[in-house]
């Protein structure tokens, strides 16, 4: 019924395997993950969302406050501490390209 109801099968040994976004597997896993437990893509289009955008939305009225927001957002990326709050919470992190 979730994603944390299938790693605890999988932990029990009930499930062979947990097909889910990454980001929910490391978060049920917890901090550590355990050398026999591997992590795999799997190809699934039009099944799964395999990535995220980060975005914001701001009116064409406000657009000061657009680049604003992405000086912001670039400085975290470029500093590391969007890396960093992945980190914190135990997922991966994937720096745009």
């Amino acid at each position: 019924r979730s994603v944390r109801q299938a790693i605890e099968a999988m932990k029990k040994g009930e499930v062979a395997g947990v097909f889910a976004p990454r980001s929910q597997i490391e978060a049920a896993m917890g901090s550590v993950v355990p050398e026999h437990y591997l992590m795999h893509d799997v190809l699934a289009p039009g099944l799964t969302q395999d990535s995220w955008n980060l975005g914001v939305a701001v009116s064409t009225q406000n657009r000061q406050l657009g680049y604003e927001i992405d000086d912001i957002l670039t400085g975290l990326v470029r500093s590391g501490e969007l890396a960093a709050m992945f980190e914190r919470y135990g997922l991966s992190y994937q720096a745009p390209e």
